[in-house]
């Protein structure tokens, strides 16, 4: 009874990591533009998601992204209103 118990347990992790580490293309077009070095060497690259540019940084351990805040594409939606 233990021994069925105990499988079962390790068939439902061996199915969880499955499937949390399955690849699945992204469903939003990502474009390169270009990157900016900050001061510590740091290489911070510009992209654009949806008709917006955002910074997105990827380091050893993290990651990060943010809507640039001079967007070209936001400066011209707001002049055409």
């Amino acid at each position: 009874m233990k021994t069925i118990r105990n499988i079962t347990i390790l068939s439902f992790i061996l199915i969880l990591i499955a499937g949390l580490s399955s690849c699945a293309e992204p469903n939003l077009k990502e474009e390169q533009t270009d990157y900016i070095i900050d001061e510590l060497g740091n290489r911070f690259t510009i992209i654009e998601v949806d008709s917006c540019e955002y910074i997105y940084y990827r380091g050893d351990s993290r990651m990060g992204i943010a809507h640039k805040g001079n967007c070209k594409f936001c400066k011209e939606r707001e002049e055409t209103k």
